[in-house]
């Protein structure tokens, strides 16, 4: 019971930090810094890289863009992030087309 509650406490405390990250809230933008950070590490994160991609992939598709000066300086943090975010949107049409 313990160990249920500390992960809990855990992906309560990494969730408020990773939105802390992401910039302001009308925007939904992650921060360039992070993205820099989280992408040019020696040791990669694959789950929360997984996560952010998936996450700016998604507000970028729903035309989240209010503020496209911080969404470009966020997709230019890192080519690996900027193709991966791109990939992503593509497959995503690539399945809406097959229905």
């Amino acid at each position: 019971m313990a160990t249920c509650l500390e992960i809990e406490v855990l992906q309560n405390t990494t969730f408020n930090q990773i939105q802390a990250s992401l910039g302001k809230e009308e925007t939904r933008a992650a921060n360039f810094e992070f993205i820099a950070g989280l992408f040019k590490d020696d040791v990669p994160n694959k789950q929360l890289e997984r996560y952010i991609i998936r996450h700016c992939a998604f507000y970028l598709e729903a035309g989240e863009l209010a503020d496209w000066k911080v969404w470009s300086r966020s997709l230019k943090a890192d080519d690996r992030f900027r193709t991966a975010v791109v990939l992503h949107i593509a497959d995503q049409f690539a399945e809406l087309s097959q229905i």
